[in-house]
């Protein structure tokens, strides 16, 4: 297991998604499941949805690392951040992964999120991962209490503050801050 489920769970997603390593192994992913060969294809996709049935916390903190590493080539950034907004799309118990993560990983994510999209320089890019940060704030707002941040606590309290503070131009000094949010 790559985290502890304690008060550390921001802590231990920034040591992860340090480790080269782990995100390599993500990235290596990710070009599989994107491959022109059938065989690796397949391979990739068995491992992925292994991983999505039995390690939910490892898969979205590994695709958070990998959206988090601008050495990683755009193209598999992007899947990266494809995949993470199905992982938090509310759906049958098998797709929403989301749910089976950790409360102290889905605080991390959640945070981890704002901060890539907040520092993310290419558009494209970070327009994906805003789509990611939206079906989040879709899935922590609803009734389904499987996706909240945490337990009886519904909503994502630091959203609208960081997008506020995005949306504040002069204090960032980026021209086209409030086109992004």
């Amino acid at each position: 297991m790559l985290f502890r489920s304690d008060v550390f769970g921001a802590l231990c997603l920034r040591d992860a998604l340090d480790k080269m390593t782990d995100v390599a192994k993500f990235a290596e992913l990710l070009k599989a499941l994107t491959s022109p060969t059938n065989q690796e294809r397949q391979q990739a996709e068995t491992l992925y949805q292994q991983a999505k049935a039995g390690e939910a916390d490892q898969l979205v903190i590994g695709f958070c690392g990998v959206l988090a590493q601008p050495a990683i080539d755009e193209a598999c950034r992007r899947q990266a951040a494809v995949l993470l907004r199905q992982l938090v799309t509310r759906g049958s118990e098998k797709d929403f992964v989301f749910a089976r993560v950790s409360t102290p990983n889905k605080q991390a994510v959640a945070a981890e999120l704002l901060t890539r999209f907040k520092t993310e320089t290419d558009p494209k890019l970070q327009k994906k991962i805003g789509e990611v940060v939206a079906k989040l704030a879709d899935c922590v707002s609803d009734d389904d209490e499987r996706g909240w941040l945490a337990p009886g606590q519904k909503g994502w309290p630091t959203l609208l503050p960081e997008m506020l503070e995005m949306a504040d131009c002069e204090k960032i000094g980026r021209a086209s801050c409030r086109e992004r949010v």
